[in-house]
């Protein structure tokens, strides 16, 4: 007579690595996304606390100088305009000036390509204290006056593209559409969600190749709450 108390129940070593098998696909599956996703997350925390550092330093800049409008930049260049309307309100971990060369060197490529484009020394730059590096330059053509503000979240590091961790903002003194005169924005502000994917020159799309490709999705993230959507460029 068989004493069904002594018998013991348990997995078989074929049964335990088909388990083992199932969990290792789903893990290749899932992880990927988890990553991705957790990558994103980081670089949005870091953007939005750049771009607010950035944008509180201009509003005390306004509020000691009035408005931009009225801003004497006619003398300056790009990095005087950094000494007199931006370091007295930023704690800079390093000032690079116009130096071009070490942890001081600024490269970028767009959205889809490898080929990057060092920066001169007509782009001033410097380091906040959480390792962002920041480079400005003020533009004067086809009676228009503005200054490209470019925000790279993890300092020098790869993968330097716009779009992934270089975002580009500006403030406009001088140009037609008067609504924008004055005000810290994404460049791209202004446009529809479609145009900031699709512009030809500068689109946030992996579809887009013009010259600086991507240069538009610090606009396209703000334009969805600080979020990238499902089809960001990633």
């Amino acid at each position: 007579m068989i004493n069904f108390k002594n018998l013991k129940s348990g997995f078989t070593l074929a049964e335990v690595l088909i388990t083992l098998g199932i969990i290792g696909v789903v893990a290749a599956m899932t992880l990927p996304t988890l990553i991705a996703n957790y990558q994103k997350n980081q670089v949005i925390s870091q953007l939005k606390k750049a771009y607010s550092t950035l944008a509180q330093a201009f509003t005390m800049a306004t509020t000691e100088y009035e408005s931009p409008e009225g801003w004497d930049i006619s003398g300056l260049d790009s990095y005087g305009f950094i000494q007199k309307y931006l370091y007295p309100y930023l704690n800079i971990a390093k000032d690079c000036g116009t130096e071009t060369t070490g942890n001081c060197e600024f490269k970028v490529s767009k959205l889809n390509s490898d080929t990057y484009e060092n920066f001169g020394s007509t782009h001033p730059r410097f380091y906040l204290n959480d390792g962002t590096l920041i480079a400005l330059k003020i533009f004067n053509q086809d009676n228009q006056v503005w200054t490209n503000i470019y925000i790279d979240v993890n300092g020098n590091k790869n993968p330097n593209k716009y779009g992934k961790d270089i975002f580009m903002y500006n403030i406009l003194f001088k140009t037609s559409n008067t609504n924008l005169i004055g005000k810290f924005l994404p460049v791209g502000a202004g446009l529809t969600r479609a145009e900031i994917i699709s512009n030809s020159k500068y689109g946030c799309s992996k579809n887009v190749s013009g010259t600086n490709a991507g240069t538009y999705c610090s606009a396209l993230i703000m334009t969805d709450g600080w979020h990238m959507a499902k089809d960001y460029p990633w």
